[in-house]
Protein backbone atom coordinates (compact mmCIF):
# COMPACT_ATOMS: atom_id res chain seq x y z
CA UNK A 1 0.00 0.00 0.00
CA UNK A 2 1.28 3.45 -0.91
CA UNK A 3 1.88 6.16 1.67
CA UNK A 4 -0.89 8.79 1.62
CA UNK A 5 1.73 11.55 1.39
CA UNK A 6 3.33 9.93 -1.65
CA UNK A 7 -0.06 9.38 -3.24
CA UNK A 8 -0.96 13.05 -2.68
CA UNK A 9 2.30 14.14 -4.35
CA UNK A 10 1.57 11.74 -7.21
CA UNK A 11 -1.88 13.31 -7.60
CA UNK A 12 -0.35 16.78 -7.71
CA UNK A 13 2.19 15.65 -10.31
CA UNK A 14 -0.62 14.24 -12.44
CA UNK A 15 -2.42 17.61 -12.20
CA UNK A 16 0.72 19.50 -13.25
CA UNK A 17 1.24 17.03 -16.11
CA UNK A 18 -2.44 17.40 -17.12
CA UNK A 19 -3.09 13.67 -16.58
CA UNK A 20 -6.41 14.52 -14.99
CA UNK A 21 -7.99 11.05 -15.17
CA UNK A 22 -5.10 9.63 -13.16
CA UNK A 23 -5.16 12.54 -10.71
CA UNK A 24 -8.88 12.06 -10.07
CA UNK A 25 -8.34 8.35 -9.41
CA UNK A 26 -5.53 9.10 -6.94
CA UNK A 27 -7.65 11.58 -4.99
CA UNK A 28 -10.63 9.23 -4.96
CA UNK A 29 -8.39 6.39 -3.79
CA UNK A 30 -7.14 8.67 -0.99
CA UNK A 31 -10.77 9.51 -0.20
CA UNK A 32 -9.67 13.14 -0.35
CA UNK A 33 -12.26 15.83 -0.81
CA UNK A 34 -9.60 17.77 -2.75
CA UNK A 35 -11.08 16.00 -5.75
CA UNK A 36 -14.07 18.36 -5.56
CA UNK A 37 -11.84 21.44 -5.54
CA UNK A 38 -9.85 20.21 -8.53
CA UNK A 39 -12.96 19.23 -10.48
CA UNK A 40 -14.53 22.63 -9.89
CA UNK A 41 -11.43 24.82 -10.30
CA UNK A 42 -9.95 22.99 -13.29
CA UNK A 43 -13.29 22.12 -14.93
CA UNK A 44 -12.57 18.39 -14.80
CA UNK A 45 -16.18 17.28 -14.86
CA UNK A 46 -15.69 15.14 -17.96
CA UNK A 47 -12.96 13.27 -16.06
CA UNK A 48 -15.30 12.25 -13.24
CA UNK A 49 -18.43 11.33 -15.20
CA UNK A 50 -17.82 7.64 -14.49
CA UNK A 51 -16.93 8.20 -10.82
CA UNK A 52 -20.24 9.51 -9.48
CA UNK A 53 -20.74 6.61 -7.06
CA UNK A 54 -17.22 6.94 -5.62
CA UNK A 55 -17.70 10.67 -5.23
CA UNK A 56 -21.13 10.27 -3.63
CA UNK A 57 -19.65 7.79 -1.16
CA UNK A 58 -16.93 10.30 -0.35
CA UNK A 59 -19.29 13.27 0.10
CA UNK A 60 -22.83 13.08 -1.23
CA UNK A 61 -23.62 16.75 -0.62
CA UNK A 62 -20.55 18.05 -2.45
CA UNK A 63 -21.13 15.62 -5.32
CA UNK A 64 -24.76 16.63 -5.69
CA UNK A 65 -23.80 20.31 -5.63
CA UNK A 66 -21.25 19.66 -8.38
CA UNK A 67 -23.77 17.66 -10.41
CA UNK A 68 -26.44 20.35 -10.11
CA UNK A 69 -23.95 23.00 -11.26
CA UNK A 70 -23.00 20.89 -14.29
CA UNK A 71 -26.28 19.42 -15.51
CA UNK A 72 -25.31 20.39 -19.05
CA UNK A 73 -22.29 18.04 -18.99
CA UNK A 74 -23.97 14.68 -18.39
CA UNK A 75 -27.21 12.84 -18.86
CA UNK A 76 -29.38 12.05 -15.89
CA UNK A 77 -29.37 8.45 -17.09
CA UNK A 78 -25.57 8.30 -16.68
CA UNK A 79 -25.88 9.24 -13.03
CA UNK A 80 -28.91 7.07 -12.32
CA UNK A 81 -27.19 4.01 -13.82
CA UNK A 82 -24.18 4.53 -11.54
CA UNK A 83 -26.34 4.98 -8.43
CA UNK A 84 -28.87 2.28 -9.29
CA UNK A 85 -27.55 -0.17 -6.66
CA UNK A 86 -27.48 2.45 -3.89
CA UNK A 87 -31.10 3.56 -3.40
CA UNK A 88 -30.28 6.07 -0.65
CA UNK A 89 -27.73 7.92 -2.80
CA UNK A 90 -29.99 7.69 -5.85
CA UNK A 91 -32.82 9.22 -3.84
CA UNK A 92 -30.58 12.11 -2.72
CA UNK A 93 -29.63 12.84 -6.32
CA UNK A 94 -33.19 12.62 -7.64
CA UNK A 95 -34.47 14.77 -4.78
CA UNK A 96 -31.88 17.46 -5.58
CA UNK A 97 -32.85 17.26 -9.23
CA UNK A 98 -36.53 17.67 -8.33
CA UNK A 99 -35.72 20.63 -6.06
CA UNK A 100 -33.66 22.30 -8.80
CA UNK A 101 -36.48 21.77 -11.30
CA UNK A 102 -38.93 23.37 -8.85
CA UNK A 103 -36.83 26.53 -8.79
CA UNK A 104 -36.43 26.91 -12.55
Amino acid sequence: DQSPDLMRVLGELYIVDKQFDKAVQVYLQLKSDEVFTYVRNLDLFTHVKGCVLQMMQLDAEKTIELLMENLHQFTIREVVEQLDDTPQLLHKFLHALFEKDQHT
